[in-house]
């Protein structure tokens, strides 16, 4: 999947809706596949790069946020800047919206 595209999947084997997307890399490695699911009351996001991270939180940005700490501080921060972020941004308020309905 490219930068700025995020899919909704329904995940066979438990029926969480996941967001997926691609980042590119704050530094020199490849870019960063990024996927968020919810559970239950709380969001799961794993970030793979170089290495996988995965973090939970309650909100979505907080668990992304969590699971991108590993770059450091700068990095993370450039990357909860970037506009790519809008389109699976909108996909996580239409599936939060779903869940209160």
């Amino acid at each position: 999947m490219r930068a700025g595209t995020a899919q909704v999947h329904d995940v066979a084997m438990n029926h969480r809706p996941t967001v997926e997307f691609t980042l590119p890399s704050p530094g020199s490695g490849g870019p960063l596949d990024v996927r968020m699911r919810r559970t239950g009351e709380r969001w799961a996001v794993s970030v793979t790069g170089e290495s996988e991270t995965t973090a939970i939180a309650l909100s979505a940005r907080q668990a992304l946020t969590a699971a991108l700490a590993p770059l450091g501080g700068p990095a993370v921060k450039q990357l909860l800047a970037d506009l790519r972020l809008l389109e699976p941004s909108c996909r996580i308020v239409a599936l939060e919206r779903t869940d209160i309905a």
